[in-house]
């Protein structure tokens, strides 16, 4: 569904906790994590009384519907190969490498399209010499090329 960086928190886990209902998903990690768990009761107590805890979880809140309304916007109006080299290009900036770790299936899962259409415009990059795949990673030979193909 999303991502949570460094010094963020879940506002699926803050919805159900303010509203008094189950966690309908699964959270999954990819790097390690270090974190704190906060009894129900406690965030409820806060939720009424500190001011701060009330404007925290109002900006994750405003953070995650922003985000909701760019994806949406995204798929319907922004071509899958655009959003393809979006994609990477942001991926290399958060790892803050041109060598990708990663997979056509889990692109395409984050991408909300199939690992073969994915493969296809991937290889299409590939013959442009833009990037080169090979088994698990991706690697950037040329991210202006890139940059300039996903503003097309």
């Amino acid at each position: 569904m999303y991502h949570i960086g460094a010094n963020e928190s879940c506002i699926l886990t803050a919805s159900c906790i303010i509203n008094h209902t189950a966690f309908p998903a699964i959270a999954e990690t990819e790097t390690d994590v270090t974190g704190y768990a906060i009894p129900a009761q406690k965030v409820q107590q806060w939720m009424q009384s500190e001011i701060q805890w009330q404007q925290y979880l109002f900006s994750l809140l405003s953070q995650r519907m922003a985000s909701l309304i760019n994806l949406v916007n995204s798929l319907a109006f922004k071509q899958l190969d655009k959003r393809l080299a979006t994609w990477l290009l942001q991926q290399s900036k958060l790892e803050n490498t041109l060598t990708l770790k990663t997979t056509h299936q889990f692109i395409a899962g984050e991408l909300a399209s199939s690992r073969e259409v994915i493969s296809r415009l991937l290889k299409d990059l590939e013959h442009q010499q833009i990037i080169t795949l090979s088994r698990g990673y991706i690697q950037i030979h040329n991210p202006s090329h890139l940059s300039i193909y996903s503003e097309k």
